[in-house]
């Protein structure tokens, strides 16, 4: 016997966990990156037991943040599932000063568009949508890695009310500037 649990609407969904025993799933809470979540509960023809029970609520979801460590990653919302619709996520990365931000594109899958007007990873030169972009990607490829020329980047990732992908992952490492 086993519960199984999708973090979206179907069994296609990204495959939260498939539990079985006494041991409450995520030792009691499961928070999901969409608004439905699939849940598959198989039983056999042998022992029976007590079954489940379970409880949830509603939560406003979160992403984007500001991140002041000298090394991290930052991931898409449902990464490595499909990202929702209807996002705008900021995340902004302060390393310690005399240091630039190397950023590494483990994978990056947005739904593709010509001029990045639908879903796109925005990755600015400091911390505000006003200084100097680094990149906009709006499709699946292969990245060179970035530096920024200070402590300092803001990342914009925004997806619109349809078409969705697997989003991205991105590790970032403080590196020595080479300016000063």
């Amino acid at each position: 016997d086993w519960l199984q649990l999708h973090d979206g609407p179907t069994a296609a969904s990204h495959l939260i966990g498939k539990y079985c025993g006494t041991t409450a799933p995520g030792n009691g809470t499961i928070t999901t990156t969409h608004n439905k979540l699939y849940m598959w509960f198989h039983t056999d023809a042998s022992n029976a037991g007590g079954g489940f029970s379970l409880t949830w609520e509603a939560l406003t979801p979160e992403c984007g943040g500001n991140l002041r460590t000298d090394h991290g990653q930052i991931k898409s919302p449902g990464y490595p599932g499909n990202y929702p619709v209807s996002r705008d996520c900021v995340w902004t990365i302060s390393v310690t000063p005399g240091n630039n931000i190397l950023l590494m594109f483990g994978e990056i899958k947005v739904e593709h568009h010509d001029n990045c007007e639908y879903d796109y990873l925005k990755v600015y030169d400091g911390l505000l949508d006003t200084d100097p972009l680094l990149g906009n990607y709006c499709s699946t490829r292969n990245l060179n890695p970035l530096t920024t020329t200070s402590p300092y980047a803001r990342l914009h990732f925004h997806t619109d009310s349809s078409g969705v992908d697997k989003g991205f992952d991105i590790r970032y490492v403080a590196t020595p500037s080479t300016t000063g």
